[in-house]
Order: C-alpha cells, then structure tokens, then sequence
C-alpha cells in the first residue's frame, strides 16, 4: 500500500467520524515564549493556542499497565487523536497542554504514527 493512499484513507476515516458527530475541537496551547526587556528588566510570556479537530479516547485503568488505580482516579487521562495531515508542518512537540469540553490536560506524552498523532494527556 502507498504512503499517498494510507493518508488519504486516514484522512476519509476522520471525515466520517466528523460526519457523524464524533470529533471535538483541540485547543491546544504552545510552550511560553519568553521575552527580555533589557531597558526594564521585566520578562514578558506569551502563550500560543492552536486549534485542531480530533477524537477523544478516555484511557481506562486497565489501558494502563502499571500505573496506580488511585492515581488514574485522581488525575484521569485521555488520549487526543488527530490526522497528521491537519497539523501543516505545526511543531507538535512545542504542545503543553490542550482544552477541551473546558477541561485542560496537562500533555504527557507523543505518539506519532506518520498518519495520526496521539497526544496523552492528564486533567490539570
């Protein structure tokens, strides 16, 4: 099977699923960027917030081999699935954290496939 052909099934498959109602918006908000004042000596942040459609996966204890059930109640984790393709050349590994339903999800981990990106992330 050709890459060309796998990204383009990849990409029908998250068109039906936003057909049918199943994706939600990302927002997902970029590594600080820092800025010197050298005349003031104040440091000025600004944070960037992109915005892409995805899946939601809520990870169940069982998912999670190793980690405490204790843990996983206390600080429930999802997994944001996104098509690869949506990103356009976005530097995903700049990615902190992410909102959605109101929620903010503290990113903990990368999962690149080449077709999909899978972010892990843990309720802030």
């Amino acid at each position: 099977m050709t890459s060309s052909l796998v990204h383009t099934g990849v990409a029908m498959a998250f068109d039906i699923l936003q057909g049918m109602g199943l994706t939600q918006q990302f927002d997902f908000i970029l590594n600080t960027d820092r800025t010197y004042d050298w005349d003031t000596g104040d440091v000025g942040e600004t944070d960037t917030t992109i915005s892409f459609q995805g899946v939601l996966e809520e990870i169940n204890i069982e998912q999670e081999t190793g980690t405490d059930a204790s843990d996983m109640l206390e600080n429930p984790r999802v997994k944001a699935i996104i098509d690869k393709t949506e990103l356009n050349g976005v530097d995903y590994s700049r990615f902190d954290s992410f909102i959605t339903d109101a929620i903010s999800y503290s990113i903990v981990e990368f999962v690149d496939n080449q077709y999909s990106l899978e972010i892990t992330g843990v309720q802030e």
